[in-house]
Parts: structure tokens; C-alpha cells; sequence
């Protein structure tokens, strides 16, 4: 089980950018290039396609006095958890109105990687009439963002019609599009709107052709197969999904890598395809091949649970529950923000294996992490009957109850229309 203690340090990990594992997850890479071309003023390091949302920070950046949130802005953080690098990240904050456009630029990616959107809108209120696409990017990705988590009223046409607006070759438009193609397949599930601008899409990144260097242009066009490919998906057309994703792997896996920074940006471009072809195969129901890219998974992110967790799924529709229990435990030692439903899962399994006492454990364990979890009391009290333990049965069904009625409170409180028409 995780302990209090474990958070904390992964915590600092995130936040100590001089203490960067070699195999540590990808969104730390992510900070950790952006951080360094903030302080040594250029773009050399690559820019990791990695966008995380608020709630990850929320949800891992625990406080282990209180069950709290660190920080909503990194000038409140406490005292003992300051690191050179963040106070580093306060004094630019600071200094904010002196900074020249590319800089307060590269302050807003490092602070997207730590998902601090709020606060980029907050700063660049001052910065209303700036023309400048990379500077207006990271604002209309902070604003996407937000909207992704219903914290920010935003329009999707906002990024349509800045992406309209650029003319000619730009990476910037490219980034654009895929946002908005990702808003259609994520958000808004209108196929005839994302078929729309998939097509703009394809242009902008044709457009870009010979201007690029040879990786850059197969991570771009590997990238777009990968979106493209929820069209047929979409159209529950599996083998042109398959076509899609064929096209997208084999680009990403021609990417030459002559250095460490290279080797971690083919790992970031590789880590949401084979994710992507694990559901995939698994779509097709061809759980061996899925399993195969599962396992790529693992091999590209071995600090990351989130291989494992798709590993304990395709073993447990296998039905072979011991290498899925084992696999969700992985994942839940690995992955706090995705403990709850591993554990619940490794529960899951020891109960098919008639290991009654493991998974009361795992049950229970379940519940650390999220106390209102409806489904691991309502496992417990059908295992009590099972095994005729009447203390545990009353225990679970007594706090049951309780959330029961938490929840009753909860929905009298609401205003009358929310209360009329909340399913």
C-alpha cells in the first residue's frame, strides 16, 4: 500500500527538476525541458507532446499534514517544499511585466506543465494585443484546458477561427487543429465536423513540408495518422483504424535518435500510440496482440502504472486472474492517482480466485484512496454473506448507508433546477 510518505516524495520529484530519474514519466521530462529552456533562454530541448489536467496536480501534489491541495499558484507553496528550481519559476513570476515575449512564452509552457492555467490567463491579461502565435498558443491551450474540466467558459470557434487566421506554413497551426480535432473526437462527438477539420489538419501539416527537419516531419505526420484514425473508428470501421495506426507506428518508429533527449522524445511520441493500439486490438478482440503492445508499454515507461493497468484488464478478460491481479497491484504500487480502481480490480480478481482474505484486503485498501467508493463496499458485503463474516457485512453495509445518506444531503442542497434535472 501506498503511504503518505511515497506521495510526498513523488511529489518532490516533480517539483525538484535536479533529481530526474532516467526512467521517469514522461510529463517529468516534459517540465524538465521546458524548465531548462526557460532558464537558459532558447528553445534547444524539444517540446514533449504532454498535456495533463488540473486535477493532476490537485490530485498528486498532496499535502501530508492535510488532505489538501498544495498549491492553486507556486508563490503559495510552503516553505519546506521549495526547491531552487521553483524559486527560480516565483522570480520569473515576479518579474513578469519585464520579460520579453519569448520568455514569458516559455514561463507559460513550463507553467502548462504544471498546470497552472488559471494563472496564465490571470498574467497575460496585460498582454491582450500581442500578435505573437507562440505566446497566443499557450493561451488558448491553457483555455482549452480549463474547459476540458469545466473550470473556464471557452468556445472551440476561439481556436478555429486563430487557427484560420494564420497564413501560410506554421507548426502553430498545426498544433491548433489537432486540438480542435482532438475537442470533436474527446468532447464533442460530431464525426461530420471532425471529418471537417482532419482535412485542415492534413493541409496544415503538408504545408509545413521541406521546412522541417526529417524527424520533425515523421513525428508531425506520424501524429496525424493517429488522429485520423478515430474516423473510421468512429464509423466502426476497424480495419480502416488499423490502416491509421499501421501508418502512424511506422512512421514514429523511423525516427533516428542520436542522443539521450532524442531517445526520450521517441519514448513520448511511441508511449500514446502503443496505448492506443492496446484498445485497438482490444476493440478487435484480439487480446493477444493487445497484450503485446501493453507489454511496449511497460517497456517505455516502466515507472508508469498505466501499462500494467491495461495489462490486469487483458488478462482478466483472458480469464487467467492471477496475472491480472498481480498486474493491477503493479500498477496501483506505481500509479497513486489510479490506486483506487487497481486495487478494486486486483479485488476483483482474488475473489474469482476464491482468495477471500486478499481481497477484503484489496477492498479495503480501495477505500484509503477513495472512501466513497460505492463499489468496493457493495464487493464487500457480497463476500461477507459469502464467507458468513456478519461483523464485516454489517460494517460495510452500515457505511454504505452512511454514504447513502451523504449523498441525499448532498442533493437537497443543490439549486431547484440542478436537483430537477440531475439524473
Amino acid at each position: 500500500m501506498l503511504t503518505n510518505s511515497i506521495i510526498f516524495q513523488q511529489s518532490k520529484t516533480f517539483i525538484n527538476l535536479s533529481e530526474i530519474h532516467t526512467d521517469a514519466e514522461l510529463h517529468i521530462w516534459a517540465l524538465y525541458f521546458d524548465f531548462q529552456n526557460l532558464v537558459n533562454n532558447n528553445d534547444d530541448l524539444p517540446d514533449i507532446h504532454v498535456f495533463l489536467t488540473s486535477s493532476f496536480r490537485n490530485d498528486f501534489l498532496v499535502s501530508i499534514e492535510r488532505n489538501e491541495y498544495i498549491v492553486n499558484d507556486p508563490r503559495l507553496l510552503k516553505a519546506e517544499l521549495k526547491t531552487t528550481q521553483w524559486e527560480y519559476l516565483i522570480d520569473k513570476l515576479d518579474s513578469y511585466s519585464q520579460l520579453k515575449t519569448e520568455e514569458k512564452t516559455r514561463l507559460f509552457k513550463v507553467l502548462i506543465r504544471l498546470c497552472f492555467y488559471s494563472l496564465i490567463l490571470e498574467l497575460s491579461n496585460s498582454d491582450k494585443n500581442c500578435t505573437d502565435d507562440n505566446f497566443n498558443y499557450e493561451i488558448l491551450l491553457a483555455k482549452y484546458m480549463l474547459n476540458m474540466e469545466e473550470e473556464h467558459s471557452f468556445s472551440i470557434k476561439e481556436l478555429i477561427e486563430y487557427a484560420l487566421n494564420i497564413k501560410g506554413p506554421s507548426e502553430i497551426k498545426v498544433k491548433l487543429w489537432y486540438l480542435v480535432c482532438q475537442y470533436y473526437v474527446k468532447m464533442d462527438h460530431q464525426l461530420e465536423k471532425l471529418q471537417h477539420y482532419i482535412k485542415l489538419y492534413e493541409i496544415s501539416v503538408v504545408e509545413l513540408e521541406g521546412t522541417l527537419s526529417k524527424n520533425k516531419s515523421l513525428e508531425l505526420n506520424s501524429r496525424f495518422h493517429r488522429m485520423n484514425a478515430f474516423v473510421p473508428q468512429l464509423n466502426e470501421d476497424m480495419e480502416g483504424m488499423s490502416v491509421q495506426m499501421n501508418l502512424c507506428e511506422n512512421l514514429a518508429l523511423k525516427i533516428r535518435c542520436n542522443n539521450s533527449t532524442e531517445e526520450v522524445l521517441k519514448r513520448s511520441i511511441l508511449f500514446p500510440i502503443f496505448e492506443s493500439r492496446v484498445k485497438e486490438y482490444l476493440i478487435r478482440n484480439d487480446l493477444d496482440r493487445s497484450i503485446v503492445f501493453a507489454e511496449k508499454l511497460i517497456d517505455l515507461q516502466p515507472n508508469s502504472g498505466v501499462g500494467h493497468m491495461l495489462l490486469g484488464q487483458l488478462y482478466a478478460e483472458k480469464e487467467q486472474y492471477t496475472l491480472s491481479k498481480n498486474a493491477y497491484l503493479k500498477s496501483a504500487r506505481l500509479s497513486p492517482l489510479t490506486a483506487e480502481i487497481a486495487y478494486f480490480m486486483a479485488g476483483q480478481c482474488a475473489q474469482q480466485l476464491n482468495e477471500y482474505e486478499e481481497a477484503i484486503t484489496y477492498y479495503t485498501t480501495s477505500l484509503t484512496f477513495d472512501p466513497e467508493g460505492y463499489a468496493n463496499y457493495e464487493c464487500l458485503i457480497e463476500l461477507s454473506k459469502e464467507i458468513e463474516d456478519s461483523a464485516l457485512e454489517h460494517w460495510a453495509e452500515e457505511a454504505l448507508k452512511a454514504l447513502e445518506v451523504e449523498e441525499e444531503k448532498e442533493e437537497k442542497t443543490l439549486p431547484y433546477q440542478e436537483a430537477m434535472f440531475k439524473e
